[in-house]
């Protein structure tokens, strides 16, 4: 019994800080310059490739958004919360099917691309380990920074 007390408090720190988080405005943070210069990159690359987040629908648009990029990062983190549009870019820019394999080995599609992402040489590793808070949606920095990570991958051009 003690020992399910124990789990009981554990899983409501989780959780505790699971909403911290959720909660964290990305705006407040120390780099909020550099996500939004990743944002307008990510942005600006998306069109070229024909790429449109509907951010109305994904968000709705707050009064303190400062500029257009905060409204898009917030968008983009909430549209890769599955995976799918993670994927399709991962793809259509290395223009390679990601294996089953992988997904087969995976526990979600996020969690199958990141496997296969560190897998190809000239991908930037600082967010290839933050499948959590990409699936959660909870952190602007790791799901901008990685999409921006992909762009610049060498590897591909």
């Amino acid at each position: 019994e003690e020992e399910e007390e124990e789990e009981d408090l554990k899983r409501a720190a989780a959780h505790s800080r699971k909403l911290a988080l959720q909660n964290r405005d990305f705006r407040s943070v120390e780099n909020v310059a550099e996500i939004r210069e990743s944002a307008t990159r990510v942005k600006t690359w998306f069109r070229a490739l024909g790429v449109e987040l509907n951010e109305n629908v994904l968000v709705s648009a707050r009064d303190d958004d400062e500029n257009e990029m905060d409204t898009f990062a917030r968008a983009l983190t909430k549209a890769a919360t599955d995976g799918s549009l993670l994927k399709e870019i991962v793809e259509s820019e290395s223009n390679v099917r990601i294996p089953s394999s992988v997904f087969a080995a995976s526990s979600s599609i996020t969690e199958g691309v990141l496997k296969h992402l560190r897998t190809v040489p000239g991908v930037k590793p600082r967010f290839l380990w933050c499948q959590d808070e990409i699936e959660t949606g909870v952190n602007v920095e790791a799901t901008v920074g990685l999409f921006d990570d992909i762009r610049t991958c060498g590897r591909w051009r």
